[in-house]
Parts: C-alpha cells; structure tokens; sequence
C-alpha cells in the first residue's frame, strides 16, 4: 500500500506549494470526467484525500507521527474524529460535536478551520450511517486496520 506522499508523487518533505502542483497534475490524470479507466473515480478520491490531508499543517503533522510511530500509511476516519475503530456511534457523535465545535467556521473563521471543519463533517457522514460505515470498515479492512 502507498503512502499519501506516494499517491501524490512527492517526498515527504515537500512544501504546500508543492503539495498543490502534485495534486493539480494527479487529480487531471485521474479524473473521472478526463480519464475512462474504471478505477479512475477511486483515484480520484484517494488524491483527494491525499492532498487534503497533506495541505493541513496539523492533519499532515497528525499523519506523519502516525507513519513515524505506528507505520500506519493512511488515517482513517476515525483518527480524524478522534476515536478508536469500532467505536460506538453515540461516541462517535460526541466526538464529531467536541470537534465540530472547536472547527466550525462561525466560531474559528480561518481557513484551515474551514477545511478541517469539512473533513470532520465528513468522516461524521460516513461513520454515523450503518451502511457507509460498514462499507468503510471492509475498505479500510483490506488494509490491515481492524
């Protein structure tokens, strides 16, 4: 399995702006609208999700002491809301509210709180349904995170 770094095509040690041209170029490559291969959309997603976490100065920091420390390569959406796997959902809930809180554009209007305030809202969406959960947990499965 890649790294984010990896997905993106960059070191570990590249700069925002170089985070951002990676991600420009892979997410052209891949994008469903551009590129017919199957797994395009998938791509897509992952680059996404890469460039997301890797433009956030305190996510970014978050997963590299995860790939330093554990050798996990990716977060999930639990490390983002907080929570351990198999969490319950009214933990779950509680953490999204702390977090969401704290995030929320109406009460810490930067933009980086923006931008976390959006993927905690979406790890919310998926963890708190029972069928995209359970289609999360499989995915994240096949990785080795049970």
């Amino acid at each position: 399995m890649k790294t984010l770094y990896e997905v993106l095509g960059i070191s570990h040690k590249a700069s925002a702006e170089e985070v951002k041209k990676a991600f420009r170029r892979q997410s052209l490559k891949y994008h469903p609208d551009i590129n017919p291969a199957e797994n395009a959309a998938d791509m897509f997603r992952l680059i996404y999700y890469a460039y997301f976490i890797l433009s956030e100065k305190e996510l970014r920091q978050r997963y590299n002491e995860k790939l330093l420390t554990i050798g996990r390569k990716m977060m999930t959406l639990y490390d983002i809301l907080n929570v351990p796997l198999n969490t319950p959902l009214p933990d779950i809930k509680r953490s999204f509210r702390s977090l969401a809180f704290q995030y929320h554009p109406d009460y810490n209007p930067t933009q980086d709180a923006s931008a976390h305030f959006r993927l905690i809202y979406y790890a919310n969406t998926i963890l708190c349904n029972e069928q995209k959960r359970d289609r999360y947990d499989q995915k994240i499965a096949q990785f080795g995170y049970e």
